[in-house]
């Protein structure tokens, strides 16, 4: 991964969940992290599949 995309994901991270959030132990911060990132999609990430007659219509 280049270090600018890298960038881009880790400033994305710290902003939307660990800046909001005091962890006791890591295992929690683990947890939420791969929560964030596995977790349910985005509602403007929802992909929608369309037959080429509904795209065109």
């Amino acid at each position: 991964m280049p270090t600018h995309v890298q960038d881009l994901v880790f400033s994305s991270l710290k902003t939307e969940l660990l800046s909001r959030k005091v962890y006791r132990i890591r295992e929690d911060a683990r947890a939420d992290v791969f929560h964030h990132i596995e977790g349910p999609l985005k509602k403007h990430s929802k992909p929608i599949f369309l037959s080429p007659v509904q795209f065109e219509g």
